[in-house]
């Protein structure tokens, strides 16, 4: 999926093989210092892809989901998403541990956003042209999300514990049951 960066993998791969070179061969002293001028160095130099979505999750309210349903679209500005700086920083973890600490960011997320019961997570494609900012662990979008950028719904435990998936098609028929 071109959502990531180009190279990701190799160059996660190649990052405690790296740092393991630079321990042997820099004093110790100095090891932070070269590690932390690598790890920015390689920020720099990975450039978003331009060709596809980027996977990325938000936490919502029941109301705002409702909203999403009815209107086919949902301003939110800022979503978690596998940012350079996010797979650089968890290097040593896969693409699904990346999605499954982003969705469980945006989980506490809802958790906060409710007044009782669970939260909801929307796993949202944005098209990766419409990315105007990268944190550490988000992007910014200046439009809003429109339902067919959404892959599913997770519903989510009130402990924060567990998501459930729904398919977008099946969240019209569930909100009734969710409002309760």
């Amino acid at each position: 999926r071109c959502g990531y960066f180009r190279l990701t993998s190799e160059v996660s791969a190649l990052l405690p093989k790296i740092a393991q070179f630079l321990w042997r061969v820099t004093p110790e002293a100095h090891f932070d210092d070269q590690l932390q001028r690598l790890r920015s160095n390689l920020l720099n130099s990975l450039t978003p892809c331009t060709l596809g979505n980027m996977r990325s999750y938000v936490g919502v309210a029941v109301d705002e989901l409702e909203a999403l349903i009815t209107s086919s679209s949902l301003s939110l500005p800022t979503l978690f998403a596998p940012t350079s700086e996010f797979i650089v920083t968890h290097s040593e973890l896969g693409e699904e541990e990346h999605e499954f600490i982003l969705s469980m960011l945006a989980a506490e997320e809802s958790l906060e956003l409710r007044e009782v019961g669970q939260g909801y997570v929307l796993a949202v494609e944005v098209p990766d042209s419409l990315i105007k900012e990268m944190g550490a662990d988000s992007i910014s979008i200046d439009q809003p999300i429109e339902l067919d950028w959404v892959a599913c719904i997770f519903l989510v435990s009130p402990d924060g514990e567990d998501l459930t998936w729904f398919a977008i098609q099946e969240v019209a028929s569930m909100l009734p049951i969710w409002r309760k």
